[in-house]
């Protein structure tokens, strides 16, 4: 009874601890330096399915060196309000890649062209980083 309850416990600490953010950053070759806040957190899963969605509020620096990673994406476009890109960027190690700025808004996507995988970083310019990854 004593290991049962012991594991049940672990099980449930495991389950409400928090995420590790920059492993999920890392698959976006993403990495937070300076410390961040965390503003939202949100996972869920069903069979077959499952989403992590966060917001965290990062520093200046970290701010400047992802917006550079965005504009150096291939294909990178600066859109006008209203306007959404339509260019079809190639695939990199089976991923489509593509980098934009939208308003005051950058944008970074990664979506796998065999399976159903999404990956979404939004910056703004208060420095709040959204993060979407989505498997189906």
């Amino acid at each position: 009874m004593k290991y049962f309850l012991i594991i049940i416990s672990f099980i449930f600490f495991s389950c409400e601890s928090e995420p590790d953010y920059n492993y999920f950053l890392k698959k976006m070759d993403i990495k937070l330096i300076d410390n961040f806040k965390v503003l939202k957190y949100q996972s869920d899963s069903a069979i077959g399915d499952y989403s992590v969605n966060f917001d965290l509020e990062i520093s200046q620096k970290d701010f400047q060196v992802i917006v550079s990673k965005i504009k150096q994406s291939e294909n990178y476009i600066e859109c006008k309000n209203g306007e959404y890109p339509n260019k079809s960027n190639k695939a990199i190690n089976g991923y489509r890649i593509s980098g934009f700025k939208i308003s005051d808004k950058y944008f970074l996507k990664k979506e796998s062209k065999t399976k159903p995988i999404y990956y979404e970083v939004v910056l703004d310019n208060n420095k709040n980083l959204s993060f979407t990854y989505a498997e189906d």
